[in-house]
């Protein structure tokens, strides 16, 4: 059996760590289970109209934004915190974007605006790139063109940020607490230093890379959250009726997370 000393978190020993992850967390599991059975279940029930563009865009953001929040799960078992809260950041880019066509079907346009912009960006840097095969290859292909950019410009159609999205999504709230603190480990800092170093006498002595497995209920909590709020979505711009399934998870989410302040 291969160690975590070997080959880190391909190891066979992460099979242990599952285990002790899914005992200390189970009622945590538990929920986020019964949320992401009911939307994966959505995401197969749908019938999306092919010639209604709101419907098209959301199915689009609520299938990345589940598979996101799944990511982020599997590596929390794994005791990968800090992977899984850039999943969980990953998730929230498109939750906005969900959550903004929900309050506002024409935040489309600015959706779509925004991957245009991205395409040209995107060939504008190949474009830099010196290799001159690539380069052939691009004067073959020619400018991009955009009948839809072309009529976006004359509409005034521009791209949103995150944060306008957020604010169209009616979640600057998570935009200015929960998004920064989920996008610290995106980029190796300094602070990183703090987990991974071992010191002795002034010394360097090691470098850790361990599973963390204490602490991980405000992930399972955000996981949760952040996947009632898609399926929310998700359901109102496609109009299909849940009942009372999320507010029956909300509840149960909010007592867990009250028993764990409390307890």
């Amino acid at each position: 059996m291969s160690r975590l000393a070997d080959e880190g978190f391909l190891s066979d020993e992460t099979t242990g760590v599952v285990e002790a992850v899914e005992r200390r967390y189970e009622p945590w599991l538990a929920i986020f289970r019964s949320v992401n059975e009911r939307a994966v279940k959505a995401q197969y029930e749908t019938q999306i109209p092919r010639e209604y563009l709101p419907a098209l865009v959301a199915a689009v953001c609520y299938m990345r934004t589940l598979t996101n929040i799944e990511a982020a799960v599997l590596l929390m078992l794994r005791g990968m915190d800090a992977p899984a809260r850039i999943m969980l950041r990953a998730s929230l880019e498109s939750l906005f974007k969900l959550k903004a066509i929900e309050q506002d079907r024409n935040v489309v346009n600015a959706i779509l605006a925004g991957d245009d912009v991205f395409r040209k960006k995107l060939l504008e840097k190949y474009r830099r790139i010196d290799d001159p095969k690539l380069k052939a290859e691009l004067e073959r292909i020619g400018p991009l063109k955009s009948d839809t950019a072309e009529k976006f410009k004359e509409w005034g159609v521009t791209p949103l940020s995150v944060e306008q999205l957020a604010a169209k999504a009616d979640m600057t709230a998570i935009y200015l607490s929960t998004y920064p603190v989920l996008s610290d480990p995106v980029h190796a800092g300094i602070r990183d230093l703090e987990r991974h170093v071992e010191i002795d006498s002034g010394e360097i002595v090691a470098l850790h890379n361990e599973p963390k497995i204490d602490g991980l209920e405000i992930l399972f909590l955000m996981a949760t959250e952040f996947l009632i709020s898609a399926l929310e979505g998700f359901a109102s711009v496609l109009q299909f009726d849940l009942g009372e399934f999320c507010n029956d998870s909300k509840r149960t989410v909010k007592a867990l997370a009250d028993a764990h302040r409390n307890g």
